[in-house]
């Protein structure tokens, strides 16, 4: 009995497994190997042990990206292959690779190519099928080079199949026929990895498919031959391939948490649904977050979030509101704070991209009664001399930063404003001027600025003032930045973060700072928490360097607004392709040289000059650690080109 359990449980080790038309060709006969070890026995061995509780992962880095391969027993032709997330955090599952194919494991081709890809849920199988694919290879490869979000890989299986009967995916498919509203020469079908899929509206009419012979097509009958919104999709993970030709009821937007619906979206054409000026409210819509649902024919509805708070990427999600079902993790996406609770509207517009990916985009709402541009002209206008100043749009709102001296101005672009009279004390005083088209009629608002300047949050103390130059910017010159007066007397901490603060007349205080990837970004006025907690800081060649420099903030109309840093010029002028910076001019451990060209060498010398140090380097940056020298002064000479470039003094402390 046991020597014939021990044959059976051979049989099936040494053995392929086969599924209703698919055979999975990796067995205890085949070799997988990495480029990355695994970490803590999460071995390579694991992606072919057909159990999805056990995982590969490995650490990853996008400048090299990892491999893992199989090495099967013969040259075989695939028809698909899969792979199975882990219970791992979806930040370590892959997101972009190339399958690739070999038979000497030199020349590779690449039989599938995958971009922003995403697994709903943990333990969950995607399948991506090999279009056109007739070449049976040895060995086969998934080279990954980006991940969701992490530093590390994981997968809990990797699995290659065969077709039974040596069926081939077709490379293209375009559907066409008279039921085909928005082309008369059809529309290519996207792949979406193992289905063809097209969001597109159809009318009464036939429709077929090209590419596949074998697939039928059929017919369509709408009300009064309207076109109507429809999905048709084309299965190959099947054989043979299932066509599901769907006509969509509705689109609308819904909130999870208070299950609350925004909106209707309709259809705009070539595979766009919209819905515009709609306003985010947390007490009808719970919190931030909402979804994307489309109520198919047959009561069959299908539900779309965000994997992440900063991503528009739809992806597959449950129907219900929240925790986990039938494998999918809940997900959702989120409107940014510019919309939330603020009744400044928007437009949601998600786009079913049959040759990209699905995505979702918020853009603000602009009102048909909003110009186009915005000019303002006039006696008022200090630095115009008569020619209209351009203003900046942002969404229904126009502004200008710039001086004004008491007189009249107007605008160019829309006749119902008129002209307005403005009384100045003093000439050329900055102002800031808004036409905010969120109400109607527009409303204008003059605001004088009082002061701008650099505030240290950490002391909370005004580090300088923010000088108005013309042309909308501002600047702060000859700043010194010794982080122990930034941070304050009392305080042993090293502090160099600071923000820009705008104070206007009738007390309004505006606070601005660096946030993801705006340069110039309004931010709460408090000292810390979420709202508030952003910095811009200084750079290493003027941290504690004594190398003075002026802040530049930039609001001019044209580009975005910025914050800058620049050197601080003095009456000596100094070439630039031979400037060197030597910091910090007092220091303890280390010395740091940074140089405007790569390549060249430094000498530390004694006041009597001898040697002390000497080192060089092909970059731009050399620096001088653990220096074991007395206390006192020194000189660095610094050498480029067979010349000298540089000398600065430097003094040891101990």
């Amino acid at each position: 009995m046991k020597k014939l359990l021990l044959l059976i449980m051979a049989y099936f080790t040494a053995n392929v497994f086969t599924f209703a038309g698919f055979t999975n060709v990796i067995n205890s006969e085949t070799t997988i190997t990495a480029s990355a070890p695994g970490n803590w026995g999460e071995v390579i061995e694991n992606l072919k042990d057909d159990d999805v509780q056990t995982k590969y992962t490995c650490f990853f880095h996008s400048e090299e990206g990892v491999y893992i391969q199989y090495e099967l027993t013969s040259a075989t032709t695939l028809y698909k292959y899969s792979l199975s997330s882990s219970n791992d955090s979806p930040g370590r599952d892959g997101k972009t690779w190339f399958f690739l194919g070999s038979n000497d494991e030199i020349d590779w081709n690449i039989l599938d190519e995958r971009i922003n890809e995403f697994f709903p849920g943990r333990f969950y199988t995607n399948e991506y099928v090999l279009r056109g694919n007739n070449t049976a290879y040895k060995y086969y490869r998934l080279f990954f080079t980006e991940i969701i979000g992490s530093d590390q890989l994981s997968f809990s299986e990797w699995k290659l199949f065969t077709e039974n009967d040596s069926k081939v995916a077709p490379a293209t498919l375009k559907l066409t026929g008279t039921a085909v509203a928005e082309s008369t020469d059809g529309i290519v079908l996207g792949w979406k990895g193992g289905y063809y899929e097209l969001y597109t509206s159809l009318k009464s009419g036939t429709y077929s498919f090209e590419g596949d012979d074998i697939l039928t097509g059929g017919t369509i009958t709408t009300d009064n031959d309207a076109a109507v919104p429809y999905r048709i999709r084309v299965d190959y993970r099947t054989l043979p391939a299932e066509i599901s030709v769907r006509m969509i009821e509705m689109v609308d937007l819904w909130t999870p948490w208070n299950k609350y619906t925004i909106d209707e979206l309709y259809y705009a054409g070539n595979s766009v649904f919209k819905a515009d000026n709609l306003l985010c409210s947390t007490e009808d819509w719970g919190d931030d977050r909402y979804r994307v649902r489309i109520f198919f024919e047959g009561d069959i509805l299908e539900t779309f979030g965000g994997w992440s708070s900063s991503s528009g990427h739809l992806t597959i999600t449950h129907n219900s509101d929240w925790g986990t079902v039938d494998g999918i993790n809940e997900w959702s996406l989120h409107i940014s704070n510019r919309y939330k609770n603020t009744n400044l509207p928007f437009n949601i517009e998600v786009n079913f991209d049959p040759s990209s990916i699905y995505i979702n985009t918020v853009t603000d709402y602009i009102p048909p009664t909003v110009p186009t541009s915005l000019s303002i002209q006039g006696t008022a206008i200090a630095e115009s001399q008569g020619t209209p100043l351009p203003m900046k749009q942002d969404g229904v709102v126009f502004e200008l930063y710039t001086a004004l001296s008491s007189g009249t101005y107007s605008f160019e672009g829309d006749d119902d404003i008129g002209e307005n009279t403005i009384t100045v004390n003093g000439n050329n005083v900055p102002y800031r001027i808004r036409v905010n088209y969120a109400t109607n009629p527009a409303t204008i608002t003059l605001q004088e600025i009082e002061i701008a300047y650099i505030w240290i949050a950490w002391s909370q103390d005004i580090l300088a003032e923010l000088v108005y130059q013309g042309n909308s910017v501002f600047k702060a010159e000859d700043i010194i930045c010794d982080t122990r007066e930034w941070s304050g007397e009392d305080s042993n901490d090293r502090e160099d973060r600071h923000r820009v603060r705008i104070q206007f007349d009738n007390d309004v205080l505006e606070t601005y700072a660096p946030k993801g990837d705006v340069n110039f970004a309004l931010i709460g006025n408090g000292v810390w928490g979420p709202e508030n907690d952003f910095n811009y800081s200084v750079n290493a060649k003027y941290k504690n360097t004594g190398i003075p420099f002026n802040i530049v903030v930039t609001l001019a109309a044209s580009g975005d607004y910025m914050y800058s840093v620049e050197d601080y010029k003095t009456g000596i002028k100094i070439p630039q392709q031979t400037y060197a910076t030597v910091y910090p001019t007092v220091f303890s451990d280390n010395l740091n040289i940074v140089v405007q060209k790569a390549g060249f060498s430094a000498e530390v010398l004694s006041i009597s000059g001898q040697t002390v140090l000497s080192g060089s380097t092909n970059s731009e940056e050399l620096t001088f650690s653990g220096m074991n020298m007395a206390k006192g002064i020194y000189l660095v000479k610094i050498m480029q080109d067979g010349r000298i470039i540089s000398t600065s003094r430097v003094i040891k402390l101990q």
